[in-house]
């Protein structure tokens, strides 16, 4: 009698268990912005009233978009001087301040959004040993975390390549060192004599660092592997979250091809990388965001080549939902039951989409 109660709990826990993994959401395409307007983007992120900007590498300014997807403004132009841009490779939204990070001119310029052609400051930041940073993100108005990369030399071509993740102050100065040192994005290098050439690896590994709500904690993953940290800044603490094992997916000769055209090698480059890659296989992700519940939406490679598995984790690790995804687009922002990426074609050409997440529980 008590087997057959015991069995019977078990059937129950078990109905419960996949009435929840049953509940999936869904995502509605409600507003896009076509490339015309948007320019080359690099970066897009949303504001606390839900305007939509993005970085144009191109036009060298910040488009901002009202909710509906109409051009409100442009902060920012092209030029060197004082609130003038080159290369906006990325930007962080505090309020109503826009720290913008200029990859060329190596420094950040700070807006009011309120008023785009008022600039309230320019930080230049200091040569350091790191070289370049890849990205900088805003945590307040004295502190950036810089991610750097080892740059390429004929003396360190076989060397592996790391990045390093740094904490700089309000006059661009590092004033925390080596916070974390992990592998660099994977590089296809070729060498004749004295001279080299370095071009993106289809298909390879690479980190991802993203920062939550809070901007007191940051997170890290390697596409290789489904594992994500999360790392507080305030207490010094690491926090493995989510940890799965999932098998990685086989690249064949035409996902070559396709992803080596979309990089811009020739065809002769193309027969070369197919020799050295032939059996390789699709990073376990491509990449990760938070949203405003701290969840993290990752996207999974799997058999289907058109689509992701968009899997959402909370902090403790747990699927909590998941859902489908064009591979077209890539996430940038999930807030208040909205995803805002940024849609790219076969031709390469960019458009803004929105999609509103429906529960369909």
């Amino acid at each position: 009698m008590r087997n057959k109660i015991l069995f019977i709990i078990s059937i129950q826990l078990l109905l419960i268990t996949n009435i929840g993994l049953s509940q999936k959401i869904s995502l509605e395409k409600d507003l896009q912005i076509e490339s015309q307007e948007v320019g080359y983007i690099h970066d897009l992120g949303i504001d606390q009233y839900g305007n939509i900007f993005v970085s144009d590498i191109i036009g060298g300014d910040i488009k901002q978009f009202l909710p509906t997807g109409t051009l409100e403004k442009k902060i920012g132009k092209k030029g060197r001087g004082p609130g003038e841009l080159q290369i906006p490779r990325s930007f962080s939204i505090i309020g109503n301040t826009l720290y913008i990070f200029d990859n060329q001119l190596l420094r950040i310029s700070v807006f009011d959004v309120r008023n785009e052609t008022e600039i309230l400051d320019t930080i230049t930041l200091k040569k350091t040993h790191h070289g370049t940073p890849d990205q900088l993100i805003a945590l307040d108005s004295t502190r950036f975390l810089g991610v750097y990369s080892t740059a390429y030399s004929n003396r360190n071509l076989n060397e592996k390549k790391e990045v390093v993740v740094a904490l700089l102050n309000g006059e661009g100065n590092i004033i925390q060192d080596f916070i974390m040192v992990k592998p660099a994005k994977e590089y296809l290098v070729s060498s004749r004599g004295q001279s080299f050439g370095v071009g993106p690896k289809p298909f390879g590994k690479q980190p991802i660092f993203q920062i939550d709500d809070s901007r007191q904690s940051f997170y890290y993953g390697d596409t290789n592997k489904l594992e994500i940290f999360k790392y507080s800044l305030d207490k010094d603490s690491i926090k493995k979250i989510v940890h799965k094992n999932v098998k990685r997916e086989a690249v064949n000769k035409n996902d070559l091809i396709v992803e080596s055209k979309k990089l811009g090698y020739n065809s002769r480059e193309i027969d070369s990388i197919i020799n050295k890659l032939d059996g390789s296989n699709f990073p376990v992700y491509d990449w990760f965001v938070i949203d405003d519940k701290s969840r993290i939406w990752v996207a999974v490679n799997t058999k289907d080549r058109q689509h992701y598995s968009l899997r959402i984790y909370d902090q403790e690790g747990d699927l909590v939902d998941q859902t489908t995804l064009p591979k077209s687009v890539e996430l940038k922002e999930v807030s208040d039951g909205y995803t805002y990426g940024i849609r790219e074609d076969e031709e390469g050409v960019q458009s803004v989409v929105r999609y509103k997440v429906n529960s369909n529980s």
